[in-house]
């Protein structure tokens, strides 16, 4: 039968594809000096191979001519790469295609940004070296951007608020972040803000500097305990020599730049969808209460179902879905019945 023919050649090629993986892989990452790191890009390397395998096939079952398969490789590779966030950034496409507070559509159906997140944020997390590392800097990073950035612009809000210039734009930004906070923190406004005039200004205004001390103080106190770990390591010569070691052979200048989304002069937060948001440090937020499976790039957690999601297993889940998809479009001649119906 059709779908025993199909099942019988796949897994042929998906096995082939789990052997180059695991070759590439033990070949390529002592080379790059990638430690710990194995199991996870053979997974990654093997579910992205499963895909371009179902593309492959689909192509080949849709098109009669060689030359027009040739000529369409290209068009199906070029998206992968200019639209996976690493060569232009998602922020920098044409507006129609652009997208900041969450990845854009353009880029949720390229193969390539599931698979290259998934291996950035593993990587950045699960290295020896950050995974000491990473709790204490994801809590200041959170604690910096609410005592500057987030309160900078909640207050530039109060402050058209309480002269009469807000816009309703404004006064959603006010409500979601007066939520948000009040969620995150449990400090609340005291109020139903649902309707805001200048009138609630001194009270939001109060709300705002109490949780600006609240952060202020979040930091302080992880601060302190990142520099009571340093200064205990200054006083354990073995100890610092094997966090320095591990500094030099885990840690990774370019990768923390790259997660970390760091763009020179830019504005410390920016607003979109009526809530404000970080403009880096994107590896140290997960998902917002918000959010789902489509997040800002490079999220460290996805939620599915309401429940917090390490990015790999979110993405390898994805990705395989996608191949999922392409087994039933190969399956049911659904490309070469959409180019029927085109050709007509």
């Amino acid at each position: 039968s059709k779908g025993s023919y199909l099942l019988a050649k796949i897994s042929l090629l998906f096995f082939i594809s789990a052997i180059q993986s695991f070759l590439f892989v033990m070949a390529a990452n002592p080379f790059t000096g990638l430690k710990d790191m194995n199991f996870a890009y053979w997974l990654i390397m093997f579910s992205t191979s499963c895909f371009a395998n179902l593309l492959g096939l689909n192509i080949s079952a849709s098109f009669k001519s060689a030359v027009t398969i040739y000529i369409l490789i290209p068009f199906l590779i070029i998206p992968q790469l200019l639209l996976s966030g690493v060569l232009v950034r998602f922020e920098d496409l044409q507006p129609a295609l652009a997208g900041r507070a969450k990845v854009p559509f353009s880029g949720e159906v390229m193969a390539s940004r599931w698979a290259f997140e998934a291996l950035a944020t593993e990587q950045y997390l699960s290295n020896r070296f950050n995974q000491s590392e990473y709790e204490l800097q994801k809590v200041m990073q959170l604690a910096r951007f609410r005592r500057s950035g987030w309160y900078s612009a909640m207050e530039e809000l109060l402050n058209k608020l309480e002269s009469g210039k807000a816009s309703d734009s404004d006064l959603e930004v006010i409500r979601n972040g007066v939520k948000e906070v009040a969620l995150e923190c449990g400090i609340s406004g005291g109020k139903d803000f649902s309707v805001l005039g200048a009138a609630d200004g001194p009270a939001l205004r109060e709300w705002l500097i109490k949780v600006k001390k609240y952060y202020a103080s979040v930091y302080n106190e992880a601060s302190d305990k990142q520099n009571a770990k340093l200064a205990t390591l200054e006083g354990k010569p073995i100890l610092k020599s094997n966090w320095e070691n591990d500094k030099l052979n885990y840690s990774n200048q370019g990768l923390n730049e790259l997660v970390m989304h760091q763009v020179p002069l830019q504005e410390p937060v920016f607003t979109e969808d009526g809530r404000i948001y970080p403009s880096e440090g994107n590896v140290f937020y997960p998902a917002w209460p918000h959010q789902g499976v489509r997040t800002h790039f490079y999220a460290p957690e996805k939620n599915v179902f309401g429940k917090p999601v390490k990015t790999i297993w979110v993405n390898v889940i994805v990705l395989w879905l996608m191949t999922a998809f392409l087994w039933l479009l190969l399956y049911f001649d659904g490309l070469k019945r959409l180019l029927g119906i085109f050709g007509k």
